[in-house]
């Protein structure tokens, strides 16, 4: 908790991982990696169009309609008017996610593909317009981990919170926490949303499948695995009826790096357990699907090279530019100098009930 009056002090807060941040308001050759063999296109997602709707998977993976976050009891008719029910588990929301190929993880960063923000041979790729909600983010800085992962920093906290990461291993050794009861089968459900190119042919289809549309509309799907599917840096998924449904459809060209989640039993939240990576295409159809693994340690030392630890022992506040200055107790910062933080904030973090008070004489100026 933070013994802060916000109003006062023009602050505002911001999720992070392990605590509370406040910021001012002034497989290489044969796996269809796009972007090495679809001329930057991004793997998206296919419809099965022959037994549903497709505004079911539109409303799906654009939280509309019944599939608000946190609905349960939901439902899907087939155009054969067979009711279907889906998991029973409250719907995630998707609004800390871009839409494309961006997922909030917290603080100022993001979850995305290797080969989104870095491809092979070439420069890094800085997205200058990250849209969230109502807001606008940059990317300033990368880094690359794995078979294709990647958490980039922004400019500025990101106010509409993230997701909390956790790895496939962990996904894998406390599968317990994340099984649901499904078609007389215990499975781990995985949920996810995307944009882009969908095939109306095959709901399994490759970019090579015919009635491809590149709508750039929001989709979702979901689909399901069983511990011993799951890998340490990738998730392997085949296309076929151990995995996928009631409401089918692979990545196909369009969205590459959009997020997988998973529901956590135990603390009742959806979480980033990963992001899209590429199919191996045969034909107009596609035979396997991969996903790249997000690392939570990789994203904690990724912070690391922006933080700054500091004691709010009341003495003077000491900043530097572009830097988290980050607190473990509670305690007194004393402002009497205008300071520019710049892309940096305060950061209060760790657990119980925790006070940080200010000071001010000046201003605390960061960048929102």
């Amino acid at each position: 908790m933070l013994g802060l009056n916000l109003r006062v002090l023009g602050l505002r807060l911001s999720n992070d991982k392990q605590g509370i941040s406040m910021q001012g308001l002034s497989m290489k050759a044969k796996v269809l990696c796009v972007s090495l063999v679809v001329a930057q296109g991004l793997w998206a997602m296919n419809v099965d169009r022959y037994n549903f709707y497709t505004r079911d998977y539109l409303d799906f993976g654009q939280n509309l309609g019944q599939f608000t976050p946190g609905a349960k009891n939901l439902t899907i008719t087939k155009k054969d008017g067979v009711v279907v029910d889906l998991p029973d588990l409250p719907f995630p929301d998707f609004s800390k996610f871009n839409g494309a190929n961006k997922t909030s993880v917290g603080g100022a960063y993001m979850a995305s593909s290797k080969h989104i923000v870095h491809p092979n041979g070439r420069p890094q790729v800085l997205d200058s317009n990250i849209r969230i909600g109502d807001s606008s983010y940059a990317d300033k800085s990368v880094t690359t981990y794995a078979n294709d992962s990647a958490y980039t920093r922004v400019n500025k906290f990101i106010v509409e919170g993230g997701y909390k990461v956790i790895s496939f291993n962990e996904l894998k050794n406390n599968a317990e926490n994340y099984m649901t009861r499904y078609k007389d089968d215990n499975r781990i459900v995985i949920y996810r949303s995307g944009s882009g190119i969908m095939s109306f042919q095959h709901w399994d289809g490759s970019p090579n499948a015919k009635e491809m549309v590149r709508t750039g509309a929001r989709a979702g799907s979901l689909f399901y695995v069983k511990p011993n599917d799951i890998g340490g840096n990738q998730l392997v998924v085949r296309p076929n009826g151990n995995h996928y449904g009631p409401i089918k459809g692979v990545i196909n060209s369009g969205d590459s790096g959009s997020p997988i989640f998973v529901f956590n039993n135990k603390t009742q939240e959806w979480e980033l357990v990963g992001t899209t990576h590429g199919g191996t295409p045969s034909g107009q159809k596609v035979v396997n699907t991969f996903w790249a693994i997000t690392d939570p340690s990789r994203l904690d030392n990724f912070k690391k090279q922006f933080e700054v630890q500091r004691v709010a022992n009341g003495e003077t506040y000491q900043n530097e530019q572009n830097k988290d200055s980050v607190y473990t107790e509670s305690g007194t910062i004393v402002i009497n100098n205008e300071v520019q933080q710049g892309m940096g904030g305060i950061i209060l973090r760790g657990g119980g009930v925790k006070r940080l008070t200010l000071q001010a004489a000046a201003l605390l100026k960061v960048r929102g």
